[in-house]
């Protein structure tokens, strides 16, 4: 269940799932380091599940930034291609809304609609 991702092949929902775990393991650090009556260990597993809570904060922000109501629109910067999950090289799901940087766009990609002005 916890997979370990190499470069390229995590989700942004594989990314979020694992810095859970990680606050997770933090926080029953934290609990036991005190049934073991050691607070300076409890202290230092609750400043590293700190840590771990910032940059599950820190994606949640970004998917919660990637996300579009459903019927709602998408406003892209002027110049920005606008594909479908088959145009690029890396792996999307139909529903997924996901920035892909210019080599990883599959060569001759079709822009879907008017391309931004």
């Amino acid at each position: 269940m916890n997979k370990v991702c190499s470069h390229g092949d995590c989700t942004e929902m594989d990314m979020i799932k694992q810095a859970v775990h990680r606050v997770a393991n933090h926080i029953q650090g934290v609990l036991g380091w005190i049934e073991l009556a050691d607070y300076d260990k409890a202290l230092i597993s609750a400043r590293d599940a700190g840590k771990a809570l910032a940059g599950l904060l820190k994606a949640l922000y970004g998917m919660r930034a990637m996300t579009v109501p459903r019927g709602g629109g998408l406003v892209v910067p002027h110049g920005t291609k606008i594909l479908g999950p088959e145009d690029v090289n890396v792996s999307v799901t139909a529903d997924e809304i996901r920035t892909v940087a210019n080599c990883e766009i599959k060569d001759g990609a079709e822009h879907k609609g008017k391309p931004s002005k």
